[in-house]
């Protein structure tokens, strides 16, 4: 337990943070923006972990990253981006922007020994247990702060700072209506490896 008292804002309650302190919805120049890196992605495609924001027209995202970067590291530690227009885009060209997005808040590493970048976190229908990893089922994590976020929706968490969880939750019988949500990991320090 910490003795000295945490200076503001990162102490928080449900109660004392507003929506607008976390919640950035894409301006229509940023979507401008991604939209025209996904044609450019669809025209030259690339594989995710090669993709570098220098390579694409970004200029306003940069900016509207770099917000959501300090409510990261100086606000309330979570942010949630409304929207990337996923189901016009396709599953892998929300992967790629979502891999171009997240590098500009820092550098993508492993989440896993074995070099995983990143991860996909669906329920498979199966039952947790200690061969099925909770986050491929519907069931609850007691160990991760409920957030219900709509398709399209990106949520970034300073986990140094902020725990969160996971309700139990009903999904679509229909895969391609299934809740799928990408993980990645982040930090500028260390290597990239997942002990790094």
């Amino acid at each position: 337990m910490q003795a000295t008292s945490v200076p503001s804002p990162r102490p928080w309650t449900r109660a004392s943070l507003q929506r607008e302190e976390w919640l950035r919805p894409f301006p229509r120049r940023c979507l401008d923006e991604l939209e025209k890196t996904a044609q450019i992605l669809e025209r030259n495609p690339l594989h995710t972990y090669l993709l570098d924001p220098g390579d694409y027209p970004l200029q306003q995202i940069r900016g509207f990253m770099a917000e959501a970067k300090a409510v990261l590291d100086r606000g309330c530690g979570f942010v949630v981006l409304d929207r990337l227009p996923v189901r016009e885009l396709g599953r892998e060209r929300s992967k790629d922007l979502y891999w171009l997005l997240s590098s500009l808040i820092a550098r993508p590493v492993a989440q896993a020994f074995k070099g995983t970048m990143l991860y996909d976190v669906r329920d498979l229908g199966l039952a947790q247990s200690a061969e099925v990893r909770g986050d491929l089922t519907r069931e609850e994590f007691n160990w991760h702060t409920d957030f219900e976020l709509e398709p399209g929706q990106i949520q970034y968490l300073a986990n140094y700072h902020v725990a969160h969880r996971r309700s139990t939750y009903e999904d679509f019988d229909d895969d391609e209506e299934k809740r799928h949500l990408v993980r990645i990991f982040l930090r500028d320090f260390g290597q990239r490896s997942f002990d790094g």
